[in-house]
């Protein structure tokens, strides 16, 4: 989803007449209304044709502002696919459906959107708890690396727009730290903090404020673990009570780095925001 506030692409929507897509609505709307863009709704129940017949079984759907609606298909996702192509969505918020025999922990249409679209797309498991639910804590974990450093921007600019608090997450002692160019390592004396973490969390927040172009103004937290990582994000996100996570991805749930991301979507603490690689930082 684009920062440009009178960007008006709408973003692209995937339902059926089951009680999971109602389920999702309380956060699809939240999110529509913080980017203040229009919904394109895409029925994937061949029973629930037309957005008419889907409204009747969703009567949520009349909080939406709503811009066109797609025609199902035999393939879910390529229906999804083809509206996000067509009508140039500035992203995917779409239910997390899940399958735990899968190498990804997704069924098979979820997986084909993640891998074949390179425009952020929210994940949202559907439980009742979704109800009320308000963007109040968004977590970012991050490695210190810069592949991971792109979600910064993003998650930084979504916290402003709603007003929530970024949890930074590092998780240390899992394998070896990043060597890429420009890493930035987790502190080694983790269980002694006083030691390097505040010249560390120092440079961390000047990094922060390069990338963004300018000095944080949310409220920001950041906290260190040990473990593996996907099990750490989850254990977190639970423990806090974050609304949001957000993670930067390379498109392939092969990679042996995909393992903390597979972790995750096997059990999802909450609604996900996945960023592809490709895409620049000024998505959010």
């Amino acid at each position: 989803m684009n920062s440009v506030d009178q960007d008006l692409r709408p973003v692209i929507v995937p339902l059926d007449a089951t009680a999971r897509s109602a389920a999702i609505l309380p956060v699809v709307r939240a999110m529509l209304e913080l980017f203040q863009a229009p919904a394109c709704i895409v029925p994937l129940d061949p029973k629930a044709a037309t957005l008419a017949l889907l409204s009747e079984k969703l009567p949520e759907l009349a909080a939406l502002t709503i811009s066109d609606c797609g025609k199902p298909a035999a393939d879910p996702a390529q229906a999804i696919i083809h509206a996000a192509q067509e009508r140039n969505g500035r992203g995917i918020i779409m239910a997390l459906h899940a399958d735990p025999s899968s190498g990804s922990g997704l069924e098979a249409f979820n997986e084909t959107v993640l891998r074949e679209m390179h425009c952020p797309i929210l994940l949202i498991p559907p439980e009742e708890r979704l109800a009320e639910w308000r963007l109040r804590r968004v977590v970012l974990p991050h490695d210190g690396s810069p592949e991971v450093g792109r979600a910064i921007r993003p998650a930084v600019r979504l916290a402003e727009r709603a007003k929530a608090t970024l949890l930074v997450l590092h998780v240390s002692g899992a394998g070896p730290p990043p060597e890429q160019p420009g890493s930035l390592v987790t502190p080694r004396y983790i269980d002694q903090p006083q030691h390097e973490w505040p010249a560390w969390a120092a440079e961390f927040l000047e990094r922060v404020a390069a990338l963004c172009g300018k000095p944080v103004e949310v409220p920001m937290r950041m906290f260190v673990a040990r473990g593996e990582p996907g099990r750490e994000v989850v254990r977190f996100t639970r423990e806090h009570q974050g609304d949001l996570v957000v993670l930067p991805w390379h498109c392939h749930l092969e990679h042996p780095h995909a393992l903390t991301l597979r972790t995750i979507l096997h059990d999802p603490p909450c609604p996900l925001v996945m960023l592809p690689a490709d895409r620049n930082s000024e998505t959010s």
